[in-house]
């Protein structure tokens, strides 16, 4: 394919670092990244009513107050089994709808801050290659022997 020489901007001259794949994997590092975001977010918001639940059962619950099951059950002496108050089931659904969010939004942020540093890693190596340097490496977990 010609490449016009009159110096108008080419995909090429702007993306000088393009190799195939790359452009696809930094799209999916930040995809990823935002949904991470967004279920952390929603996670978060609804950790904070879980956490109004467990605190103030009474402003959350629905129905009325001395609540218990509508059969009345009971058992072999004619006690009620199993009745508690609406303030009790609603404090039970806070603690474990703050359990099931905070491993979700833990989950979810674990997975953003990998795919970030991924990010982070490729945008180091792009830099490098645009200055004509190789891209930093790691440095070995253990320090090298001395030649003896």
């Amino acid at each position: 394919m010609h490449e016009p020489d009159d110096g108008s901007w080419t995909r090429r001259d702007a993306m000088p670092d393009e190799r195939p794949g790359r452009r696809a994997f930094q799209i999916y590092i930040y995809a990823v990244c935002l949904v991470t975001v967004v279920v952390v977010l929603f996670s978060a918001a609804s950790a904070v009513y879980a956490i109004i639940r467990i605190a103030a059962p009474g402003t959350t619950a629905q129905g009325s107050e001395g609540f218990s099951f509508p059969f009345g059950f009971v058992d072999e002496g004619g006690a009620s089994v199993g009745s508690e108050s609406l303030e009790d089931a609603e404090r039970d659904r806070g603690i474990a709808s703050l359990a099931e969010n905070g491993i979700f939004s833990l989950l979810a942020a674990a997975i953003f801050l990998w795919h970030w540093d991924q990010g982070v890693k490729l945008r180091a190596e792009i830099a490098a290659e645009q200055k004509g340097s190789s891209p930093p490496r790691r440095r070995a977990s253990r320090s090298p022997r001395s030649a003896e």
